[in-house]
């Protein structure tokens, strides 16, 4: 039964593991915000309660370690071990004790209780506790985003502004007179306001008027929804500073670092106006640059 579950378990993890990919993808992306991990999370949790309480969704998986199992030569049935009686009591007649011809139990099920459900049990617990858990906090991010269906509802920022002790009554205020500020503005600038970052740019300069919802918007900017951009500094800094170059002094490793970090905006740079400022600087230089 050991080879049959490890069989069962590589098809259950593919059916898995393949959806989880899609959420892993989202939370690994530079643009990841916690209203799009929120909802994915939320839609992945949902499709792993609904294979998990569908017989349809684990006789397929069921069928396919039958048939790995059979292309591998692994038999789903373990032979039992034949009972006996010890040898001293082989000439008495016992009427208990005697031992009894169970019969084998059914690999299917052993499968479904001991593999299958275990499984997709420990995923929806860790995936409820990590993001469903705060989701009425979380959603008040959601409902900051200006693409979001939800922009400025006032019942998902709720939650949000009391974890952050805002003041409800003039965030109720605030999200009604915020909304046609935007239309304004994007009638006037000719703009359209799709992002976060967009939102406090303009909530930065009407602070005065949008104190609450400028703290709100603030903060849910900085909350990240997963370590992968401090993961991708860490990863640039590791290629500037090896082994090879650890007496690099720190004025040239920052100056490095942020060039590298901030590559989209490195990338903007006019080289050939960087070299004619550096070559108007140093005049004694014997190697000409033009």
């Amino acid at each position: 039964m050991f080879w049959l579950s490890a069989t069962g378990a590589d098809g259950l993890f593919i059916k898995l593991l393949s959806r989880l990919k899609v959420f892993s993808d989202i939370l690994q992306s530079k643009d990841c915000n916690l209203s799009q991990a929120c909802l994915v999370a939320h839609t992945v949790i949902d499709e792993l309660s609904e294979i998990r309480n569908s017989q349809s969704a684990f006789d397929t998986v069921w069928e396919q370690t039958c048939t790995i199992s059979e292309e591998n030569g692994v038999p789903q049935r373990e032979k039992q071990r034949t009972k006996r009686l010890p040898l001293h009591l082989e000439q008495f007649v016992l009427s208990e004790g005697r031992p009894v011809e169970e019969e084998p139990p059914d690999s299917k099920e052993i499968f479904r209780v001991k593999v299958f459900l275990p499984v997709l049990d420990h995923l929806i617990v860790e995936l409820t506790r990590r993001f469903a858990e705060n989701i009425d906090v979380l959603c008040g991010v959601s409902a900051l985003h200006p693409q979001s269906e939800n922009f400025m509802d006032v019942s998902l920022l709720k939650p949000f502004a009391e974890h952050y002790a805002c003041v409800i009554n003039s965030v109720e205020v605030e999200c009604k007179l915020v909304i046609k500020l935007l239309q304004c503005i994007e009638a006037e600038r000719k703009c359209k306001i799709e992002t976060l970052l967009q939102l406090v740019t303009i909530l930065e300069e009407y602070k005065l008027a949008f104190h609450e919802l400028h703290k709100l918007s603030v903060i849910a900017v900085t909350i990240p929804a997963s370590s992968s951009s401090c993961e991708r500094t860490f990863s640039c800094l590791r290629r500037l500073k090896t082994y090879l170059r650890s007496k690099m002094t720190n004025n040239r490793l920052s100056d490095l670092a942020v060039l590298a970090v901030e590559r989209p905006l490195a990338n903007n740079i006019d080289l050939q106006r960087v070299v004619d400022m550096f070559d108007a600087t140093h005049n004694n230089r014997r190697i000409r640059l033009h």
